[in-house]
């Protein structure tokens, strides 16, 4: 499991967007709608892996 600091939320946004460039990459050179969807789920497993650091982080459920 990712450690709940600062460090580890940077980290993963970087991981964010560079998944984000992937899949708009993806979408733009008309790639596999199979292609598209995976990449889409791997952006809202990231996401949700954020919002949980940060929610402990700052103590605030989002």
């Amino acid at each position: 499991m990712t450690e709940n600091n600062p460090e580890n939320y940077e980290k993963l946004h970087e991981d964010y967007n560079k998944l984000m460039n992937e899949y708009k990459e993806l979408r733009d050179n008309d790639a596999s709608d199979d292609e598209i969807n995976q990449k889409r789920t791997q952006l809202d497993e990231k996401q949700k892996e954020i919002t949980e650091i940060f929610s402990k982080i700052t103590g605030k459920e989002q």
